[in-house]
Formats: C-alpha cells, structure tokens, sequence
C-alpha cells in the first residue's frame, strides 16, 4: 500500500510538471515602444525594425513598384490606407507586442498608443491592427485563433461600407489575391 502511494504522488508530479512545461510559448513574448515611422498601411518602422501589423492586410502602396488601386480603378487604396494608419498614430509613441517574425524578417506585432500598454489586452480592439479592420481599411487573415477576433469588425465594416469599402470607390481586392496576379509582372 506505501508503494502505491509513492507512485501516485511521483506520477502526479510528473504529470504538473510537464503541464507546466508544455504550456511555456516557444518565444517569449517581447515588446518595442518609440516614435514609429509608417512604411504601410499595414507596416511600420520602430526602434529600427520593420513591423508587420499582425492578422491583416492592407491594400498594397508600391508592390514590386506597382500601386493598389480599388475596384473604381482611380483611387490608390494602398495610400488610403496608409494615410489612416499615419491619421490614427499621429505624434503619438507606439508599443508593440511580438512573439515571431514573418518571412521577410519582419516582426508581426500587436501594436498600440504608448500609454495604454499596460491596459490593453494586445490582441483586437484598442489595437491599431484592429482599428484598421474596424474602420475599414484592412482586411483580416483567416488564419490562427489570434485573427479570429478580427472577423466580426470586417464583415461589419465590409456590411456598412467603412473605409475602403465606401461605395464610391467600389472595396478592394483582398491584397493577398491582388499580390497573387502581380506576381509575374
């Protein structure tokens, strides 16, 4: 019976322990604050590094040096979108929260007004990622659990003609299948 009894405790030992270590991330989460620059409607420069706003996309401003237009075929999307992106940060310093980096290199952040980082729940609303979205000037990816909360602010900004959506210029093509046909031009 004390047998029993010892291997019961040292299995549910083990057993927390690899709970415990299982659920520690990969990559620590980091984060980057300062006076960015805006490259994109849905990139950024900050404390030297290129960040990539996480779960969505903007139409594209210069892609293999040609511009986005939406489907009215005259307005240059790419640089609406830019524009609201420079019109929400302002002078405002910006942090940004990070676990990985995409294929370019760039970090795919979370980002947000300065002030508020320690307030903020750095996935959705109170981001600038999700006030893209929202606004309508971003569309966002399918993919990964952390996007799914986009979906509601894009399907209602796509419904209620926000931003980009407007429908004086038409919408634009989701970026992602517009890269797609320029790339073998």
């Amino acid at each position: 019976m004390k047998q029993f009894w010892k291997d019961t405790i040292l299995a549910t030992i083990i057993t927390i322990l690899l709970v415990l270590l299982l659920n520690i991330p990969a990559h620590a989460e980091e984060r980057l604050s300062g006076t960015p620059r805006v490259i994109d409607g849905d990139t950024i420069e900050l404390a030297g590094e290129k960040i990539r706003l996480a779960c969505v996309d903007t139409p594209e401003s210069n892609y293999r040096g040609k511009t986005q237009y939406c489907l009215d075929n005259e307005t240059d999307c790419g640089l609406l979108a830019k524009q609201a992106l420079q019109k929400m940060i302002g002078t405002h310093d910006v942090t940004c929260y990070y676990t990985k980096r995409d294929v370019y290199g760039r970090i795919l952040g979370h980002c947000f007004e300065y002030k508020w980082a320690h307030v903020f729940n750095y996935v959705g609303p109170g981001t600038y990622n999700y006030a893209l979205v929202e606004q309508g000037f971003a569309w966002f990816y399918k993919g990964g659990k952390e996007c799914e909360v986009y979906k509601s602010a894009f399907e209602e900004a796509k419904k209620e003609g926000y931003g980009l959506f407007n429908e004086e210029i038409g919408g634009f093509k989701e970026p992602k299948l517009w890269r797609k046909t320029r790339s073998n031009d």
